[in-house]
Parts: C-alpha cells; sequence; structure tokens
C-alpha cells in the first residue's frame, strides 16, 4: 500500500495528485446493521507494519486504542487522522 501510494504522488511541481497512505476499517457489531466504518488516513509514510482490522478491534473505541499505541504514542513520526463514514 506504501508503495503504491507513493508511485500515485506527483511530486512535480505541478502537484497534480496527492497519494496518502490509508484504509477503510469497517466493522458490524452484533450484526444489528449498523455498520460503522472509519477512514484511516496517515500523515506520511510513519505507519504501523500491520494495520488495525475489525476482527482484532470490533468497536470504534478499540480502533481508536489500538491505533494510539501501535501509532501516536510511539513518538516516531506517525501520525493519522480517522474519518467516520456511512453507507447507505
Amino acid at each position: 500500500m506504501q508503495d503504491a501510494a507513493e508511485a500515485a504522488y506527483d511530486r512535480t511541481d505541478a502537484c497534480a495528485f496527492t497519494a496518502f497512505v490509508g484504509y477503510e476499517w469497517s466493522g458490524n457489531p452484533g450484526l444489528n446493521a449498523q455498520n460503522l466504518h472509519r477512514n484511516v488516513i496517515f500523515r506520511n509514510h510513519v505507519v504501523p507494519d500491520v494495520p488495525v482490522d475489525y476482527f482484532q478491534e470490533a468497536y470504534p473505541e478499540g480502533l481508536w486504542k489500538a491505533l494510539h499505541s501501535r501509532c501516536l504514542d510511539r513518538r516516531n513520526g506517525c501520525d493519522l487522522l480517522t474519518i467516520p463514514t456511512t453507507r447507505t
């Protein structure tokens, strides 16, 4: 994913396209037809080795806790943004 983002990033003066390393975390806890979607977008190339997925953390609170321990709390330049999304 990191290689694909870097290959797509236009680093020329035109800067016609910016690519981000990121993924969508999606889940359906309790099978209650309430899909949970979060876009996880990293600030730069410093990212966790493995993404946090729904099978590891089935609720947004667990996702955020795992992202803190695997990224933010390491203080190595890893930074991120999570965005809730909905699907109809």
